[in-house]
């Protein structure tokens, strides 16, 4: 990234013309925070009186204007005795551009870029060399020491930049990942050690995040308590035998995680040793809800009438399910943080089909009974959902260190909610990924504003990044999260 300044040298004066206002604002205004001069314009027209009436050294134009297409722009641009070398470099975030267009662009002295926000050699000046960036903003192979960012981030601590890791940073929008499930079922992954371990860290070896998550699946407590399940293709999990019953509930078995897991907390000690020197390692568990939820309905529900039957119509029955997951789980993750997990995660996704006195009834004691049992182990607690609108009040009073928030609130809405004692993670939109990266780093730049740099905010999805992402989204997106998170 350029450096707040330019080493013995006037700052850079850069044009930036693209017809998406809130992509022109959240650029400009992050150039100006490092130094430079920017001028803006929304159309080609008031581009090119910009181009002529001030001394540019870089131009940053958007391709596929309307009105005045950025060809030509370029060709009136060259025409211009005084601007005829001018760098210019064509944003064109996830456009397709035919080798035709290439060609002209290439004569017209233009260079394609796709990481619109951090300038390269094509677009300096020839006579102005910026300075590298500030240590705090330089990648983690230049740094020596461990990576503790999240840890105290977790902890409300001061941070040098804002960390970030993502749900899902291990999946298959990765093709090192899509590579190892030509030859292993998800299930098979999680039951070789080493094999989950190697999934667990191939984000960590592509982008620049702050933590490790254990790969593994919320579900493999189901099948030692006498639930077994399987994954369909296009269905996702199934459940061979629901709960649906007192006597169903009855059968189920408690197990001692430390035998019948055994394999999990394997991963996490050799995860433990390969991470020593670089990010802390995330464990995680399924909230009893969630959990319940899958063994009532047999899977995915787009209603969850069988759990809400349950729940209402035996609500004795319901909260024996319910405690017997809760008393599980609670095993369960201290044995992750006993086997080498410096924070957990407990997941409640779908949870959102609670109203606030339904969570408040038939959810919130046996969370708070898990959230309860791990912050006794010191490490810090994560406690996420989705479709939490209106549940942030009550999921804080459950527990937690950090509460997750999904995009559907905003950020600084959302932690007035909570409260100022804890953390908050989130929160922006998995399907911003998809878009056009300029669409992506705007809405980044709106979650980090409204964190406002206060300590406590952990950068992350609103749930998990999604298949068809393209990874260099993903390495862009975390880039941005370091590089603006702690400007001043």
């Amino acid at each position: 990234m350029l450096a707040a300044a330019v080493q013995n040298a006037e700052p850079l004066a850069i044009l930036i013309v693209d017809d998406d206002q809130g992509v022109t604002d959240t650029f400009a205004r992050m150039l100006r925070l490092e130094g430079y001069t920017v001028y803006t314009a929304v159309n080609p027209e008031s581009g090119l009186d910009l181009a002529i009436e001030k001394l540019l050294q870089a131009i940053i134009l958007d391709l596929r204007m309307p009105i005045l297409n950025g060809i030509q722009f370029l060709r009136r641009l060259r025409t211009r005795p005084d601007l005829p070398e001018t760098p210019v470099a064509i944003v064109t975030g996830d456009y397709f551009i035919d080798e035709g267009i290439t060609e002209q662009l290439k004569t017209l002295g233009a260079s394609i870029r796709f990481k619109p926000l951090w300038l390269d050699t094509s677009c300096r000046s020839r006579t102005v060399s910026p300075r590298r960036p500030p240590a705090r903003f330089q990648t983690r192979s230049t740094i020596s020491e461990v990576n503790d960012r999240f840890l105290r981030a977790c902890r409300r601590e001061p941070v040098d930049a804002t960390p970030v890791w993502f749900m899902r940073q291990a999946g298959r929008y990765m093709a090192e990942y899509r590579a190892i499930r030509e030859r292993h079922t998800l299930l098979e992954i999680c039951r070789q050690p080493e094999l989950a371990a190697e999934v667990t860290l191939q984000p960590i070896d592509r982008l620049d995040v702050d933590a490790a998550i254990l790969f593994s699946d919320l579900l493999l407590p189901l099948e030692p308590m006498g639930i077994p399940f399987d994954f369909v293709k296009g269905e996702g999990p199934v459940i061979h035998k629901p709960v649906r019953t007192a006597a169903d509930i009855a059968r189920l078995r408690a197990f001692e995680p430390r035998e019948s897991l055994a394999h999990v907390l394997a991963t996490i000690r050799v995860l433990s040793r390969e991470l020593a020197d670089r990010v802390p390692l995330i464990g995680f568990g399924g909230a009893p809800f969630t959990l319940a939820s899958y063994a009532v309905e047999g899977g995915p529900s787009s209603n969850y009438a069988k759990t809400k039957a349950l729940m209402y119509g035996e609500p004795a029955a319901w909260h024996q399910l319910c405690e017997a997951f809760a008393g599980v789980v609670s095993d369960y993750l201290v044995a992750q943080v006993e086997a080498g997990a410096q924070a957990v995660q407990l997941f409640d996704s779908w949870i959102g089909a609670l109203s606030p006195s339904d969570y408040r009834e038939f959810a919130l004691p046996h969370s708070q009974r898990i959230l309860r049992s791990v912050a006794a182990t010191g490490v810090p607690v994560l406690h996420f959902g989705t479709g939490t609108a209106t549940l942030l009040e009550v999921m804080t009073e459950a527990g937690g260190d950090v509460i997750g928030v999904d995009w559907r609130v905003p950020l600084d809405d959302a932690w007035a909610r909570i409260g100022d004692d804890r953390a908050v993670q989130g929160n922006l939109d998995p399907t911003l990924l998809l878009g056009p990266i300029e669409r992506m780093l705007v809405g980044a730049d709106d979650v980090l504003q409204r964190a406002g740099r206060r300590p406590g905010h952990i950068f992350n999805l609103g749930h998990g990044i999604l298949p068809d992402t393209p990874v260099e989204h993903v390495q862009a997106l975390a880039h941005f999260v370091h590089q603006y998170g702690s400007l001043p």
